[in-house]
């Protein structure tokens, strides 16, 4: 392709038939608008700016709901006839299910550990110590 652009006549015209013109398409190491936007939450991030994460917030949610139904006495969201009451057992129970959710990013799953090619029984283990114990003696 270059080569038909290099060969162009009107490569250093500018006529606008096409071919390659001097200072013409996207600079080498520019930025598009989507990696300025990164580079922007990057920077961000790095001076602690961005705020708190999705885990922060459920796990702050989690103590405040805690926290609450500690006390012992029912909790008043609102005001007026839209308030909604929610009893300690309530409030723990939701403090619960904020846990659940934000467990997993916390606490990592148990692995399943195999057994082994050529597991040894309880019994295979007693005939080997006899057979040993028999083989000491003689």
């Amino acid at each position: 392709m270059k080569k038909n652009q290099s060969q162009s006549s009107s490569s250093t015209t500018g006529s606008g038939r096409g071919g390659a013109r001097p200072g013409a398409g996207r600079k080498p190491g520019s930025k598009n608008r989507r990696t300025k936007v990164i580079a922007a939450i990057a920077e961000k991030v790095a001076a602690g700016e961005a705020g708190a994460t999705p885990l922060e917030i459920m796990t702050e949610t989690m103590y405040w709901l805690r926290d609450r139904a500690r006390e012992g006495k029912p909790y008043v969201d609102g005001e007026g006839l839209l308030a909604k009451v929610y009893s300690p057992l309530q409030l723990r129970m939701l403090a619960a299910e904020t846990a659940a959710k934000a467990a997993p990013y916390v606490h990592p799953r148990m692995t399943n550990v195999g057994t082994p090619q050529n597991p040894v029984g309880v019994e295979d283990y007693l005939m080997s110590l006899a057979a040993e114990s028999d083989g000491a003696d003689a």
